[in-house]
């Protein structure tokens, strides 16, 4: 799992940016950074937490479930990361790429594992090394 956090952590921190310096003007919208403490703790803890939970039952779980009988294991692998990527449209496109690559890497796990529970804890993890 580590190994996961730590690759979708160095996606997110170099090609998310990389892409957004290039073409600025496709980033639409900016999570604002919240000051007053208990906001931000309970956005670090439950908001995380209950993002990382939704996105990895929907988009790993559920998705493997659908469609792994109709695109195969590797089409399923991608199909399921592309729609990951593309929740992050208002990001702009470097959370879409990022976000495909890292629905990718959290897919592998999932099947790695055979759980999404070891893939929700790295994209809670992940996301809170981002946001925090």
């Amino acid at each position: 799992m580590l190994g996961a956090v730590a690759l979708a952590f160095a996606i997110a921190r170099t090609i998310d940016p990389a892409i957004d310096r290039a073409w600025p003007d496709l980033v639409l919208f900016r999570f604002p950074h919240l000051d007053d403490p208990v906001a931000r703790a309970i956005d670090l803890s439950f908001g995380l937490a209950l993002t990382a939970v939704a996105e990895e039952l929907v988009f790993r779980k559920l998705a493997l479930n659908l469609f792994v009988d109709r695109l195969g294991s590797a089409g399923t692998l991608w199909f399921s990361s592309v729609l990951f990527g593309l929740i992050h449209w208002s990001s702009g496109l470097g959370p879409i790429v990022g976000g495909a690559l890292i629905g990718a890497v959290f897919m592998l796990l999932l099947r790695k594992t055979n759980s999404v529970i070891p893939a929700i804890g790295a994209h809670y993890l992940v996301n809170l090394a981002i946001v925090y």
